[in-house]
């Protein structure tokens, strides 16, 4: 009798056990939410690729803009200190005769372009100071990023666990039939 209650034991055990396994289905469920998940992650991981390169991109041209007007600048404020220097009896840096009644043209001119390339040159430098930080869009990415990751590695830890309870099915089912006989 008491081998018995001691099978029908192990048995209602047994039974509970293969109860929890889950449905057939399951399985193939979990995997379909994987790739689901891992789609996801690869097309926001795009994405905040693409905006990372693009900010990037902003950044460094910028940058080389406002490195091109300072050459610039400095090209234009050395002929603009030359002409000075030389006076009106001095020679055109174009054309290379003297300058006589142009003179007063030429450093307006030069003093304009020199305007031009100052107010281009701030402006790029506060684009450069917009641009430092981080765009917002690109934070939320980031983060939209990670917890699409993290929703991956839950999906791929549910179908490791679904895989492992699927697999202990069999022994569960033979277990089962040799309890059950055991009890008859």
């Amino acid at each position: 009798q008491a081998q018995l209650e001691e099978t029908r034991a192990s048995l209602q055990t047994v039974r509970t056990r293969a109860a929890k396994l889950p449905p057939a289905d399951a399985v193939e469920q979990a995997r379909l939410e994987v790739a689901s998940r891992q789609k996801q992650v690869e097309a926001v991981d795009e994405s905040c690729r693409e905006r990372r390169s693009a900010w990037d991109r902003d950044l460094q041209d910028a940058r080389t803009k406002r490195e091109t007007l300072r050459d610039q600048y400095r090209d234009l404020k050395e002929q603009l200190d030359r002409i000075t220097q030389a006076g009106p009896e001095g020679a055109c840096p174009t054309c290379a005769r003297p300058l006589g009644a142009e003179y007063n043209n030429v450093l307006g001119m030069l003093d304009r372009q020199i305007q031009e390339v100052l107010f281009n040159g701030n402006y790029f430098k506060a684009r450069i100071d917009q641009l430092a930080a981080e765009p917002a869009e690109l934070r939320d990415l980031e983060r939209h990023r990670t917890e699409a990751e993290r929703a991956l590695a839950e999906a791929v830890g549910q179908l490791g666990r679904l895989l492992a309870q699927a697999q202990e099915g069999p022994a569960l089912r033979a277990e089962q039939e040799r309890l059950e006989a055991r009890a008859s």
